[in-house]
């Protein structure tokens, strides 16, 4: 609490107190008085310490209130967590006490009432004292307790809103990487239209040369048996017919193949050429 806050619950301790004090006094007066103005006096006074007592409570769960969320305002869930804990083992304190209290009040009550014992009053009177301070502890614990549990739940709200911003910048970057993997795909696909051109035309022009294999025939069957094994790679496999290990072929491995069978054709055409030069 601030200086002026603690400074009011003050006053109202010190009110409360005095008129404890003035209580006890017309208590005392009450024995000897005949015509009942000292009995309607304490009447007046309980009422006094009852408003008073609750003024009392209502200002400390007030203040305290207030204190607590300056504390643990802006709290981790960890944190806040720890202060509930600590408010309710605090309380679970508080309330046994209050228990105490009752079974003390108990046992002084008929003694300071039916006997009108002194010390029986005496003990009575600081015991009403005390439940008074014992009332307003409790009800500023527990107004401590709604405010850290609200505070709890906002720093949850906050904890989850950063986990929530963490994974929207991971799904930007995710994201991006989608695009990329798109545009790949796209360039690999044209990559794979223009070479299959190229294929295709050289071959032709190859067969018009005298070289008649390899024929578009074999282009075209083991040419998508390749592509087959490469789309059976992908993450669309289950769209394609599998490809057996055995069956596996590459362009690359079918290019190889055939150049080495076109370039025999070529050297001996070559032959031929240097024969008939010599």
């Amino acid at each position: 609490m601030s200086a002026w806050q603690q400074q009011r619950v003050d006053e109202l301790k010190q009110q409360f107190a005095m008129t404890m004090a003035r209580r006890t006094e017309l208590e005392a007066a009450r024995k000897t008085n005949v015509d009942g103005v000292a009995a309607e006096q304490i009447k007046r006074l309980d009422a006094d310490i009852e408003q008073a007592c609750r003024d009392l409570l209502r200002c400390r769960a007030s203040f305290e209130g207030d204190a607590m969320s300056e504390t643990i305002q802006q709290t981790s869930v960890s944190d806040a967590q720890a202060v509930i804990s600590n408010l309710e083992a605090k309380r679970d304190a508080l309330v046994e006490r209050g228990r105490q209290l009752d079974q003390v009040r108990a046992s002084y009550a008929f003694a300071a009432h039916a006997r009108n014992d002194e010390t029986a009053r005496r003990k009575l009177d600081q015991v009403h004292r005390e439940t008074a301070e014992h009332g307003s502890e409790l009800a500023s614990i527990d107004a401590a307790l709604v405010t850290a549990r609200q505070r709890l739940e906002a720093a949850r709200a906050d904890e989850a809103k950063q986990q929530d911003r963490e994974k929207a910048l991971l799904l930007r970057q995710a994201l991006a990487s989608f695009i990329a993997a798109g545009k790949g795909c796209d360039a690999a696909l044209e990559l794979l239209i223009n070479a299959s051109t190229d294929m295709r035309n050289s071959l032709t022009v190859m067969n018009k040369l005298g070289c008649t294999h390899p024929s578009h025939a074999q282009l075209d069957a083991l040419g998508s048996i390749a592509l087959r094994t490469a789309l059976t790679d992908t993450a669309w496999v289950r769209y394609f017919e599998r490809v057996s290990p055995v069956e596996r072929k590459t362009f690359a491995g079918l290019t190889a193949a055939w150049a080495a069978m076109v370039e025999r054709h070529v050297q001996q055409k070559l032959g031929d050429e240097t024969n008939e030069a010599a």
